[in-house]
């Protein structure tokens, strides 16, 4: 019931994933390689409906990375 992403040989002290809402505000940023997003922001459940997520890293040979998604998010009853 959480989101994250996952990787390997990344640079644990340069790693940065964020979570938009459609108006480009961030629900949620973390530096924490396991941090996890669990549908909440500032306490509360977002609304349903599709979120960006972006991670910037760079990698076990320095190297630089940007990567940009799609998650959406459904409750349950």
């Amino acid at each position: 019931n959480t989101f994250k992403p996952i990787g390997s040989f990344i640079d644990f002290n340069n790693y940065d994933f964020k979570i938009f809402n459609r108006m480009s505000e961030i629900v949620y940023s973390t530096n924490d390689i396991n941090g996890e997003w669990d549908g909440k922001h500032r306490g509360e459940y977002c609304k349903e409906g599709i979120y960006i997520w972006q991670i910037q890293f760079t990698d076990g040979k320095g190297k630089d990375y940007i990567k940009r998604g799609f998650v959406t998010l459904l409750k349950s009853n």
